[in-house]
């Protein structure tokens, strides 16, 4: 993966707005579109709707972008005697 996908992935994310992401970063908005597409190929996901212009994060990109809420059980646990997983 690509510290460019990430950098523009982030840039889009904080300004709902390809074309300011680009502007942010100093690439042109071909290069931005390419570079969501290709992380987006990467991850196998898609990380961006598009709704009246602005882009907003997925699940996908909520997950890939940290601003997910935690799910409210983790499905695996490390047991106490740190003797492996166990469900919980």
């Amino acid at each position: 993966m690509d510290w460019n996908y990430l950098r523009t992935f982030h840039a889009v994310s904080e300004t709902g707005s390809l074309a300011r992401a680009a502007e942010r970063l100093g690439i042109s908005h071909a290069t931005a579109f390419r570079h969501m597409k290709a992380l987006e190929a990467d991850l196998g996901a898609r990380l961006f709707d598009k709704v009246q212009g602005r882009y907003s994060l997925t699940e996908a990109g909520r997950r890939s972008s940290g601003t997910h809420k935690p799910s409210q059980r983790p499905l695996r646990t490390s047991n106490a005697a740190g003797r492996g997983w166990t469900a919980s």
